[in-house]
């Protein structure tokens, strides 16, 4: 399924998801390395990597955020504490933020160092340098990204968080499950096995829990 439903997300936005965070574990600490190298025709030419990868997720998140207009996310149905939709807005917010404050500050402090700047067919270069002005987009691309690993590995930590309760929800309801006398007297003599699967079942497509477990078992 291509969009979005309230069931869960389409394909376009997990393949927006994944393939801008898959970017983003490879650009962050290419990024630092770069910052180690000595100033040389080798690291021109990673930077210009570099920088190709960083206008990408660039594109790749404005792609995102126009598909989220017209194909707006699905509600959460686990909330675990108030004001969790919240913070999630929040980090996300600041997720797209800091993305492109990086891709903006990234390029402008290249410009304004009087190197040209390579995307694709396209060659761009500013008429006069301005090292004051490069090395304060320069802060702002490094605290930028600072701000943008706290972010990812939060996210990252929810995440984690989130399943670990599902887990644990759910296992507190079987537990319920089990301590239901299935052998009471309005049930009839002819009780059996797969019945009591069955409700079981029926009593777990009427909670959130259980939608969770339909949809991953």
């Amino acid at each position: 399924m291509i969009f979005n439903s309230s069931q869960g997300y389409g394909l376009l936005a997990k393949l927006f998801h994944w393939i801008t965070f898959i970017a983003l574990i490879i650009q962050i600490p290419f990024g630092f390395y770069l910052v180690g190298l000595e100033f040389s025709d080798r690291r021109i030419d990673l930077e210009n990597i570099h920088i190709i990868i960083g206008i990408s997720i660039f594109c790749l998140v404005l792609l995102r955020l126009i598909w989220k207009l017209f194909n707006p996310s699905p509600k959460s149905e686990h909330n675990f504490f108030r004001g969790q939709n919240f913070v999630a807005k929040t980090n996300h917010f600041l997720l797209y933020v800091s993305i492109f404050a990086i891709t903006i500050s990234g390029a402008l402090k290249k410009l304004y160092m009087g190197e040209t700047l390579n995307f694709l067919l396209f060659e761009y270069g500013f008429e006069k340098d301005n090292f004051q002005l490069a090395d304060a987009y320069y802060e702002v691309h490094i605290y930028a990204n600072y701000l943008l690993i706290a972010l990812v590995t939060l996210h990252i930590l929810a995440v984690i968080a989130h399943h670990i309760l599902f887990k644990d929800k759910i296992k507190n309801l079987e537990q319920l499950y089990d301590s239901i006398h299935f052998d009471d007297e309005s049930y009839g003599d002819d009780w059996d096995d797969d019945r009591e699967e069955d409700e079981k079942n029926l009593v777990l497509s009427e909670t959130a829990f259980g939608k969770f477990l339909r949809d991953f078992s």
